[in-house]
């Protein structure tokens, strides 16, 4: 994890965002340290930019990086809405004409 590099192999950070094509829900966690909540945020952003679906949740919590572990109901109550998202293709092939 310390060595991870998302930009390896591609010419900048965009061109590799831009190969995702699932939608993205980052979670950053108040406290952590390891993973700052503004680091999650800026990508977040980053990831939009480079045309990525990818929404960003904040995880209140006093716990830092375990803050997913000890908060479990929160985080589901920030997960659970994305799980049941639709996009416009999906509601559109959904709609029956009679």
């Amino acid at each position: 994890m310390d060595t991870f590099d998302l930009t390896r192999g591609y010419r900048s950070e965009a061109a590799a965002l831009r190969r995702i094509l699932a939608r993205v829900l980052l979670v950053g966690i108040s406290s952590d340290w390891l993973f700052p909540a503004i680091d999650i945020l800026n990508l977040s952003e980053r990831m939009r930019w480079a045309g990525v679906d990818a929404s960003y949740e904040e995880l209140s919590s006093s716990h830092g990086h375990d803050g997913f572990l000890t908060e479990t109901d929160l985080l589901g109550s920030l997960i659970s809405p994305h799980l049941f998202e639709k996009d416009e293709a999906e509601l559109a092939a959904e709609v029956t004409v009679y």
